[in-house]
């Protein structure tokens, strides 16, 4: 007596890998593409979270690295890629309010 043909028997892992990748690795790659759209649109005074979970505000951009505002007058270097989300676009003219009012 035959077995089963081997198409029949490549079926369940041809079932298993189309759930897999529409449930792991579909979701993933547009995770990736939102994630890298959001740090090309990074700019100047954006308020940021990054990976660590330290606020900040965007005062230079490189291609790589970028510098963020954690305090009044101190800076620190992060890569671009350690930014996990902008949380809202800090206004330059209210900052400057502020530093007058506790001047």
């Amino acid at each position: 007596m035959a077995g089963p043909s081997p198409a029949l028997q490549l079926l369940p892992f041809a079932l298993v890998f189309v759930v897999f990748y529409f449930l792991v690795i579909r979701p993933e790659q547009k995770k990736r593409r939102q994630h890298q759209r959001m740090l090309a649109e990074l700019k100047r005074n954006d308020a940021v979270v990054m990976t660590n979970g330290m606020h900040g505000r965007v005062m230079a951009l490189a291609d790589e690295v970028i510098t963020v505002e954690i305090a009044p007058r101190v800076h620190v270097q992060f890569d671009r890629s350690a930014v996990q989300r902008i949380v809202g676009v800090a206004d330059p003219e209210k900052d400057k309010e502020k530093e007058r009012q506790r001047s």
